[in-house]
């Protein structure tokens, strides 16, 4: 993992745990949430988040599930239409390998391991303007059968392609329990 990557991903788990954790939590039962991601040195941390998508566990009276997240900064300069209020799939890798799609959509399927819960935030420096959250079947489930909602982006930086799908429309197709924070709403 290089230097840059492992400060990008430490901000994001700070991030969430401090700035979106704390205005989203009562979407979820009672209990606490533990880190995946800032544990890379344990070999089994490393295959949840590598392997499954988990991000962080949240533990509750009667169990635990995987939550995978996904933040995103105000860019610089700022852009007008952020935040973009979707929910976000990285549907081709430049290097070739496995996408979340496709290990998202295999995992789902086979009945292995996958987060339960998928949220995707963005941020303005510490304040969080939007974040939405979904259960990760039911997101899979929009794309199988609705794919004409899902839109895609290329980024110009390294090539990778990206599926997003505005957290509204899932909602107002009912794809499952779509929760939604908006500052200022």
């Amino acid at each position: 993992m290089n230097e840059d990557w492992k400060i990008k991903l430490e901000k994001s788990h700070k991030d969430f745990m401090n700035i979106v954790w704390p205005e989203i939590k009562n979407w979820f039962p009672l209990g606490d949430i533990i880190p995946v991601e800032t544990k890379m040195q344990d070999d089994l941390a490393r295959l949840f988040d590598t392997r499954a998508g988990i991000d962080m566990w949240k533990i509750d009276p009667l169990g635990l599930r995987g939550i995978a997240s996904r933040i995103q900064w105000q860019p610089s300069p700022p852009r007008s239409t952020f935040p973009d209020k979707t929910f976000t799939i990285r549907e081709i890798r430049a290097d070739g390998f496995k996408t979340e799609r496709q290990k998202r959509q295999e995992a789902i399927k086979k009945g292995y391991v996958y987060p339960y819960w998928t949220i995707h935030a963005y941020l303005d420096k510490d304040c969080l303007l939007y974040a939405c959250c979904i259960e990760t079947k039911e997101l899979f489930f929009a794309y199988e059968f609705s794919p004409e909602i899902f839109k895609e982006n290329t980024n110009k930086k390294n090539g990778n392609v990206f599926l997003y799908v505005y957290a509204e429309d899932l909602k107002n197709r009912n794809f499952g329990n779509v929760k939604i924070y908006e500052r200022n709403k």
